[in-house]
């Protein structure tokens, strides 16, 4: 198997919760599952390898780093970025898909309290139940996650050091076994 095909599996997008991954090695891009064109992806990816720590970092509201995502949430709204290497770029970005929510209120939220005639505050007058639909969100990331996704940066894929991959072929079908 090639250092790309470790993560061009279902196991791999299962074992991270993602429903996609855009992956660059070596110079080669590759997709599996639910995605959008890296080119759409670069100004989230910017700022995901900005905050980064460990060479992960992860946001369930791309929006939120970059308005044009909201383009794009039906497919993708959530990413997990994980650098490979910091020389030459390569990475992992998981994706996951919109998760659209429907919150119930016991009321406006907006609108708890009011002014009547003479000036003073009033609380409201009406508890009907008062909705509002969220879009551009994915499920966040759990913390399990993003320990997981650091574990294969660090053993799976650490290929900064490119001595032996095929080392890390093994170590990766271990992992799998023991993460699953």
């Amino acid at each position: 198997m090639t250092q790309t095909g470790y993560f061009q599996s279902a196991q791999f997008l299962d074992l991270l919760g993602a429903d996609g991954v855009v992956s660059r090695v070596d110079g080669f891009l590759s997709c599996q599952g639910v995605t959008v064109s890296e080119e759409l992806l670069l100004p989230v990816m910017t700022k995901l390898q900005s905050f980064s720590a460990r060479r992960i970092a992860s946001s369930n509201m791309l929006g939120a780093l970059d308005p044009s995502a909201t383009s794009y949430a039906s497919q993708a709204s959530g990413a997990l970025y994980i650098g490979l290497t910091g020389e030459t770029g390569d990475y992992l970005l998981l994706l996951r898909r919109e998760l659209v929510q429907t919150l119930v209120w016991a009321g406006n939220p907006d609108r708890a309290s009011s002014l009547d005639e003479s000036g003073r505050l009033r609380p409201r007058a009406s508890f009907a139940a008062w909705k509002k639909t969220v879009r551009g969100q994915s499920l966040p990331w759990s913390d399990v996650e993003l320990e997981n996704a650091f574990w294969c940066a660090s053993n799976c894929f650490g290929c900064e050091r490119r001595t032996s991959c095929t080392n890390h072929k093994s170590t990766f079908a271990t992992s799998q076994n023991m993460m699953l």
